[in-house]
């Protein structure tokens, strides 16, 4: 009987120790399950704080784009505005000057045709004026003087035909003094002081056309 005590009371130490035994077998497991989810949750943290700082980074970067796109827009818009405005004062200058060219040369034909016919009329002056040192030369006899009458009214009609083509006559006048952008000296003669320079004789008249000289008056000149 003792024995088979001691046999149970042996049996149930054994049973015990094997107990412990797994009980200290599971232990070590359970540890390295809970360190694996611990390292599971620091990656998963890690991960998800680059994904965010990605994301943000992601977000500053559009908007750095987005301020790009507006930069450019405005300055392509100034640009544009810059170019126009100069375009617009380049097509008004242009005018300008297209307006000043045109008014110029305007007035210069305008000028220019004023005296066209200058040449013809400066030598038709010139047989007005033979016919004029014709008409009023003394005449010895009276034939020739009725011949010099209707030239003198040949003569009026001749002169009034001049001035409506506004060629004007330049008539010096005795003692009148001398002037050279009128008057051409044929002759000259020695005079008082008082008479110096001074119109002694008229040869023929001058004439103008629209106030240019188209022919000298001649005349004798006291120096």
């Amino acid at each position: 009987m003792s024995k088979m005590v001691e046999e149970a009371k042996y049996s149930n130490a054994e049973s015990n120790e094997e107990i412990i035994s797994n009980e200290e077998e599971v232990e070590p497991q359970e540890e390295i399950t809970s360190s694996k989810k611990n390292k599971k949750r620091k990656q998963e943290t890690v991960q998800d704080f680059y994904i965010k700082k990605i994301n943000s980074l992601e977000s500053e970067l559009n908007k750095y784009k987005e301020r790009e796109q507006t930069f450019k827009d405005e300055l392509n818009k100034k640009y544009l505005e810059a170019i126009q405005k100069k375009s617009e004062e380049a097509s008004l200058l242009i005018k300008e000057r297209e307006k000043q060219v045109e008014e110029k040369y305007s007035l210069k034909f305008e000028e220019n045709k004023k005296f066209i016919y200058e040449n013809q009329f400066a030598e038709l002056v010139n047989i007005i004026s033979g016919l004029e040192k014709v008409i009023y030369a003394e005449a010895k006899s009276e034939e020739v003087k009725n011949y010099l009458l209707g030239f003198k009214m040949f003569l009026t009609q001749f002169e009034a035909l001049l001035d409506s083509l506004n060629i004007k006559s330049i008539s010096p006048k005795i003692n009148e003094e001398f002037d050279s952008e009128k008057m051409e000296s044929l002759e000259t003669v020695e005079v008082e002081q008082n008479k110096k320079n001074k119109i002694i004789e008229v040869f023929s008249k001058g004439y103008t056309l629209n106030e240019r000289v188209i022919k000298l008056a001649q005349v004798k000149v006291g120096i």
